[in-house]
């Protein structure tokens, strides 16, 4: 019971609630905590005569499955709760505001503990819509999430919604101050000039591996750190698309109509020009290098799956029994199998929630060989489970014989 009273649920449609706070009591789970209201909200309420208040940074698990692109869901939260969260801003129009799965993964940042874990799934735009509230978000993940795995669903998995979604794996950070303030600084800091005779960077292997993925040679993106850009930097494509755009910019095309700067020399507004690029080179290849390193020195190779066939989830569960229990745990892996699955497929019908019917189901003939096969399948493959065993705990004590060899000879 001791593990029950630590889960905590949160549904903010009261009908939802009181179905889950029954299906916890019908399987002996009532200590659960399902508590009614907005997860964007402060998280608590009165059950069995005393408040339970879900605190931030106390969660080790969470998994949330938010909705996706709700209308106006900003004003249903105080001010006070919308200005705690730093992808809303005074600018931002409550009313219209439709990403609510972006501010979920903020939310997730706040409750979870220090390596708490998270699986949260969001529409798949998530990784790739261009506007604001997106990219904050994308930046929240990597400022102070690693990131475990993601997997991409089939566009059928939430039904006629069509829509594309990924779960996404997370490890909240734990080190402080933030791994992401402490690089932060340091990019600052390499676009800060060099000293004269001082031409050596802390961690500059961050910048020749930057500098790798944009295909452009260090000592070149150097002369952009030492603020003057070599013609050869510029002459990139990369820096001949950052030009064109400067020079079609409305501060830029501004500037050319005002008298102060039409007074100047034409080498002087030259000069008036080069400043401004620089700094606007600046500006976007820091933002570029400081997120590069934060997905750089993400701890782990990040597991990406995608979904070979558009899948449906559903809430049914269908539950097969054999009188021979030994042979049944190995069917498990026949009803995972891509035969198996395909003729399920073919009895898929309905548009809202398409899914197969108990009938097709029950008539789906799952194949039986003769018992001295049954028996030959059950030997062969504990034989493998037994092998796969083996190797898995040899696996889990390398890295400790690893560490005990190093500290043997170092």
């Amino acid at each position: 019971k001791k593990y029950y009273q630590a889960i905590f649920g949160v549904e903010k449609e009261y009908r939802l609630s009181k179905v889950a706070k029954i299906s916890a009591f019908m399987y002996g789970q009532d200590e659960i905590n399902v508590i009614y209201c907005d997860a964007l909200d402060t998280i608590q309420q009165e059950i069995s005569g005393k408040i339970v208040l879900v605190d931030e940074e106390t969660i080790d698990i969470l998994v949330a499955n938010p909705p996706f692109a709700v209308d106006g869901f900003l004003t249903t939260l105080s001010k006070s709760q919308r200005e705690h969260y730093t992808l809303f801003n005074d600018a931002m129009d409550a009313k219209k505001q439709s990403n609510i799965q972006c501010f979920f993964i903020e939310r997730a940042k706040q409750l979870l503990a220090p390596k708490g874990i998270a699986a949260i799934i969001v529409p798949s735009s998530v990784l790739s819509n261009s506007d604001a509230t997106h990219i904050g978000s994308r930046e929240i993940l990597l400022k102070h999430f690693d990131i475990v795995a993601l997997v991409e669903l089939g566009s059928g998995t939430f039904g006629k919604t069509g829509t594309n979604t990924v779960i996404l794996f997370l490890r909240r950070k734990h080190q402080q101050p933030p791994e992401s303030e402490q690089y932060f600084n340091r990019v600052t800091d390499w676009f800060n000039p060099i000293k004269a005779g001082d031409d050596v960077y802390n961690d500059r292997h961050f910048i020749e591996r930057y500098c790798g993925h944009i295909n452009i040679p260090f000592e070149q993106y150097e002369t952009l750190l030492n603020g003057e850009p070599s013609a050869a930097l510029l002459a990139h494509e990369l820096f001949v698309d950052y030009q064109n755009n400067f020079d079609k910019s409305s501060d830029i095309r501004n500037l050319a109509t005002q008298k102060f700067f039409k007074a100047y020399s034409a080498e002087h507004q030259q000069a008036e020009l080069n400043k401004r690029f620089l700094a606007y080179l600046h500006g976007i290849e820091q933002d570029k290098l400081y997120y590069f390193v934060l997905a750089y020195t993400n701890p782990q190779k990040v597991l990406v799956i995608l979904a070979e066939i558009d899948g449906i989830c559903s809430t049914d569960i269908l539950v097969f029994r054999f009188e021979n229990q030994e042979l049944a745990k190995f069917y498990a892996y026949y009803f995972l199998s891509k035969p198996f699955n395909d003729e399920v497929l073919r009895g898929v019908s309905g548009q809202q929630l398409p899914r197969t019917s108990w009938n097709y189901m029950q008539a789906i003939k799952i194949p039986v060989p003769d018992l001295k096969i049954q028996q030959t399948l059950v030997t062969q493959i504990a034989a493998f489970e037994q092998q796969i065993a083996a190797a898995q705990k040899i696996i889990a004590g390398a890295a400790s014989r690893k560490q005990a060899v190093l500290k043997h000879y170092l």
